[in-house]
């Protein structure tokens, strides 16, 4: 009789260590929202879990993990770590916009495409590294730019230094690429560079001057919102662009420096700007 109970026993923890094992893999799968992609390929959407340390599977449901959707991680203000598997291509806009907490980022091996927005509202990111062997993107010291070494795309919010000089070769500056970095006073540009995308110095409240360099054309919408402590600009005569709301918020930017006749003169001139207009 006494065999017989424990043998019953033993099967009962067996058959309770197995519902466990289940259990803890149904509630990890359970962590994450997803889409299913063609039944072929899985899209995290959204994260339920509590941990700060999140690390997105390979797999779910015997399908691996492809991509992260846009807004999957929005406002996760508890989360210091996301680790992505070298499965995922995908990172959709504003993927982590406002995850606060993290201080690093790694981009994986297999990623192609990172939205806009990703990382905007990450205000204590210091450094974006990529795993060796990516075709897309590279990383310097921490500032994401594309394989090739043509587009700055994030230089990290929370990377201290006061100075940082782009790169040669850099022809574009990738939307909010430098945005709410407070410790930088001064970024010096390339020759070269063509664009200045949009938001991409927002909130720098550290620049007070900028010296745009000749051949760059398109200064986007809102390129210098609310750099609080900007005094002066030169604009080149190659531009023929400059966005809305460029200066928005820019309450000390006394001097703009053009070419007489140039597309920045007649800009001043269109847009109320000719008591801080100076030409060169």
């Amino acid at each position: 009789m006494k065999r017989y109970v424990k043998a019953v026993m033993f099967v009962l923890v067996l058959v309770l260590v197995a519902t466990f094992s289940v259990s803890c893999a149904d509630t990890k799968e359970n962590l994450f929202s997803i889409n299913i992609i063609n039944g072929e390929e899985i899209h995290i959407t959204k994260y339920h879990g509590k941990s700060n340390r999140i690390s997105v599977p390979a797999e779910i449901k015997g399908l691996p993990v492809t991509g992260v959707t846009s807004n999957a991680f929005w406002g996760n203000t508890e989360a210091v770590s996301i680790v992505l598997p070298d499965s995922v291509e995908v990172i959709g806009n504003n993927a982590f916009f406002s995850c606060k907490s993290i201080t690093s980022f790694n981009i994986p091996k297999s990623l192609k495409e990172l939205g806009d927005n990703a990382f905007t509202g990450c205000d204590n990111l210091k450094s974006i590294t990529v795993t060796v062997g990516n075709e897309y993107f590279i990383s310097k010291d921490g500032v994401l730019f594309d394989k090739d070494m043509t587009k700055l795309i994030i230089y990290p919010a929370r990377k201290t230094g006061k100075q940082y000089t782009v790169p040669a070769g850099i022809t574009h500056l990738g939307r909010n690429a430098f945005c709410n970095n407070t410790y930088l006073t001064e970024i010096i540009l390339p020759e070269g560079l063509v664009e200045i995308g949009p938001t991409a110095f927002k909130n720098c409240s550290g620049i007070t001057k900028m010296e745009i360099p000749e051949g760059t054309e398109s200064i986007r919408a809102s390129a210098f919102w609310d750099c609080v402590n900007l005094e002066s600009v030169n604009f080149p005569a190659s531009v023929n662009n400059i966005g809305e709301q460029v200066f928005y918020g820019c309450s000390k930017l006394t001097v703009i420096y053009v070419k007489e006749g140039s597309f920045a003169h007649q800009w001043c001139e269109d847009n109320s700007r000719t008591a801080g207009m100076e030409f060169y």
